[in-house]
């Protein structure tokens, strides 16, 4: 249960007149533990046991300040063993620095992650040669420009990752501009390190080559790690959050796909939306109704700790809990095939598995061991083995849930895929090409499986907001792009 006991307890009932006092009492508490735990370079990661709220974000400034992770789990089985043995194991690392500089014209505005802002000082002496320059008499002479860009890694776990943001100032002067990152860290045998990255990237002056240049997957992440620090803000709060990135999306249709003025014919009810931008439409779909603004899980401290996760990931894990990652195994062997994660994958003669970044899932159809028993015991093992390869260096380590078709924990992948059987059957055929496989009377006894639901498709939430869903193949592209290593055989 919560915290009801010792420095930072509060022991009084919501509806008490003492309770106000009391939670501000231990909040202060906490915070002052976070700011002495983080000048011991500690790191600090906090497990909660049990399915329902404890109160666990009230520890989150703890595990904040000192690149820790807050982990909720169902019981203290094993996969509290797992990752009570991963977290001791796991480099956490203190006294790394990363400084960004950028061409006139560029700004870095925001850094999301395990990171704080280093006093322009701080800056100095950290990112400051190892033999500083004398002056005439004698003094030490440490650089103090450039420093704006200064951040103090909270951790070096390489699971954990920086979405760093950049706006323009002003017009940009050249052909290129020229973005450079320098992280400086300590060896064990006292001595500083330097590793610098430069990327010149080329300008242009218009929009629709600047429109083919962007990366939807990582335009995706980091507008969705915006969503889930708005939803984390007291401010703002999950429901503004979900707000504001739909508000986002009609903006990206409206700045690259404006309607003409002087638009011959008769004007059409939905707004077009770019096809270049569309595997970043379809995160932001997977975004608002995925755990960290959706209602996947079941009660707000699980909502928040997955929002957490997601703002210090690394590319890897992140895009997963965005967008789930979805593979069949048809047998024999160990072969996975990926897929888009729609529900219309559901077929009973299929093993299927899903990577949710902090989750994994596997589900079995009825008809894999039609023929023989031993076909279910092979895909389980399969699964198994195939999950493992999946979640090695992550940090929290992935639950992997085995399931029968039918079965009540079947709603765990169920409810991740795309309701993709409510659509049209030339929007199923762009949308999930595998369907295109079936015969009229497969394909009607597959949708006829499905439980009436009010879940909106990708191409429903679309046209919710007025927008038209581009229907092309390439619309996949983001499910399909996996490492064709992580997707074949274990």
């Amino acid at each position: 249960g919560p915290a009801t006991r010792g420095p930072g307890g509060i022991t009084a009932d919501e509806d008490s007149e003492l309770y106000d006092f009391e939670e501000q009492a231990a909040k202060t508490y906490i915070d002052e533990l976070a700011t002495t735990v983080a000048s011991l370079a500690v790191s600090v990661d906090i497990l909660a046991g049990g399915r329902a709220a404890v109160g666990a974000m009230r520890l989150a400034p703890l595990a904040d300040a000192s690149g820790g992770v807050i982990l909720l789990l169902e019981d203290f089985g094993a996969s509290f063993v797992s990752n009570v043995s991963a977290a001791v194991g796991r480099t956490a690392g203190h006294g790394a620095v990363l400084s960004i500089r950028t061409s006139s014209g560029v700004s870095c505005t925001r850094v999301i992650g395990a990171a704080e802002v280093m006093p322009a000082e701080a800056a100095a002496a950290a990112t400051a040669p190892s033999l500083p320059a004398l002056t005439g008499d004698g003094e030490i002479n440490l650089p103090v420009e450039d420093t704006t860009d200064v951040f103090r890694l909270k951790s070096t776990d390489p699971s954990q990752g920086l979405a760093v943001f950049f706006e323009y100032t002003e017009d940009l002067p050249a052909d290129f501009i020229h973005l450079q990152f320098v992280l400086w860290f300590s060896t064990p045998a006292g001595g500083r390190v330097a590793r610098c990255m430069t990327r010149r990237l080329p300008t242009t002056g218009s929009q629709r080559a600047y429109l083919r240049a962007v990366d939807g997957s990582v335009a995706a992440l980091l507008a969705a790690k915006k969503a889930a620090l708005d939803a984390q803000s007291p401010a703002i709060g999950p429901a503004e959050a979900v707000d504001r990135l739909e508000a986002r999306v009609l903006d990206v249709a409206a700045v690259f796909s404006p309607t003409p003025d002087d638009a011959d014919g008769p004007a059409t009810l939905l707004h077009a939306f770019p096809e270049e931008l569309s595997s970043f439409a379809e995160a932001m779909y997977h975004m608002l109704r995925g755990p960290m603004l959706g209602r996947l899980l079941g009660h707000e401290d699980e909502r928040a700790v997955a929002r957490a996760h997601f703002l210090t990931a690394g590319a890897a894990v992140a895009e997963c809990m965005l967008v789930p990652r979805l593979y069949v195994w048809r047998g024999p062997g160990d072969h996975f095939d990926a897929i888009p994660p729609a529900d219309l994958a559901l077929r009973s003669a299929d093993a299927l598995f899903l990577d949710h970044g902090t989750a994994m899932f596997a589900w079995i159809g009825h008809a894999v061991a039609a023929g023989d028993p031993g076909n279910a015991a092979a895909a389980r093992s399969a699964a198994a083995a195939f999950g493992k390869k999946l979640a090695r260096g992550r940090f929290p380590v992935p639950q992997l849930k085995v399931f029968n078709e039918g079965s009540s924990a079947a709603r765990y992948m169920v409810a991740r895929l795309v309701p993709l059987h409510r659509d049209a059957a030339h929007e199923q055929d762009s949308r999930f090409p595998p369907i295109r496989l079936l015969s009229p009377n497969e394909r009607k006894a597959l949708t006829d499986t499905f439980l009436p639901t009010e879940e909106p498709s990708f191409v429903l939430w679309m046209r919710e907001l007025g927008l038209a869903a581009p229907a092309i193949d390439a619309s996949v592209k983001l499910f399909m792009g996996v490492d064709g290593a992580a997707a074949g055989g274990v």
